[in-house]
């Protein structure tokens, strides 16, 4: 499928990852998602040929779409030259400066996918100023983020997002609503981040380091996957029996209370060392 303006931009740069969203029937389902009422501040990051931003535009009060490529970034300029509320700018979203950002705003983005990790990462840094984020990805990233325990797919990324934020996988989108059509399938994400962390952590640091330690051994079991991780096993030892948890569990097992329990008392078991 390509899209009508084709002909009049350059072809999308593989080397950005450039797969340009053509479908209007998803375009509008992402943009119900936001559920913009008018006085919304939206960041759009990745508008690409603008299929999102046509449609955002008449229902906020001020759109903000970043850009990284130049040529796409002057033709939105023109495309949407004269409508007050658009402000279209060439940046990188890695390190554009989210926090000067009158809060709450909401973010709406069809990801470039080899970014779309560390860029999910960096929009969490500032979930105390956004509302909800409405966000495009591969599939099987999308997949590990809602997981739930005792999922293949669950694991560090799944616990680590839902930690920050309540996550839900609303839409399925085709390969085919993709201009070029990728290698792969996607899906829409909504995120609202949490008011306040749905746990409360003797030592976030611990909680982060112990869930990514112990999902590169998923297939040990907890005790094992944390003495693999480098924990000390007396540490380890204490906290499961504290935490009331079968040290021959899982790591997949565990749900997000379990794994922030185990955490106050590894850290407490820790200090005692």
């Amino acid at each position: 499928m390509h899209p009508p303006e084709s002909k009049k931009l350059h072809r999308p740069k593989k080397s950005l990852g450039q797969n340009f969203l053509v479908s209007t029937a998803v375009a509008q389902s992402i943009v119900d998602l936001a559920e913009c009422d008018g006085t919304d501040t939206i960041i759009e990051i990745g508008p690409g040929r603008g299929i999102l931003t046509r449609l955002l535009a008449p229902r906020v009060k001020h759109l903000v779409a970043l850009e990284f490529d130049s040529r796409l970034t002057e033709h939105l300029k023109k495309t949407f030259e004269g409508q007050s509320n658009v402000e279209i700018i060439q940046a990188d979203a890695l390190s554009y400066p989210f926090e000067e950002i009158p809060k709450p705003f909401k973010v709406v983005a069809n990801l470039p996918y080899h970014i779309s990790t560390p860029l999910l990462f960096r929009l969490l840094k500032e979930r105390n100023r956004i509302s909800i984020m409405v966000l495009m990805f591969q599939r099987e990233v999308a997949r590990r983020v809602v997981a739930v325990p005792g999922k293949k797919d669950y694991g560090s990324l799944s616990l680590s997002v839902q930690y920050q934020a309540a996550v839900r996988m609303p839409l399925r989108v085709s390969r085919k609503s993709f201009y070029p059509n990728p290698k792969v399938e996607s899906a829409v994400v909504t995120l609202q981040p949490h008011p306040s962390p749905p746990i409360c952590l003797a030592n976030e640091d611990l909680f982060f380091k112990m869930i990514r330690s112990v999902f590169q051994h998923r297939r040990k079991s907890i005790k094992n996957a944390l003495k693999e991780g480098g924990f000390e096993e007396p540490a380890v030892s204490d906290a499961l029996l504290k935490s009331h948890l079968d040290p021959l569990r899982r790591p997949e097992t565990l749900t997000l209370s379990e794994f922030g329990l185990l955490t106050d008392h590894l850290f407490f078991s820790l200090k005692k060392l």
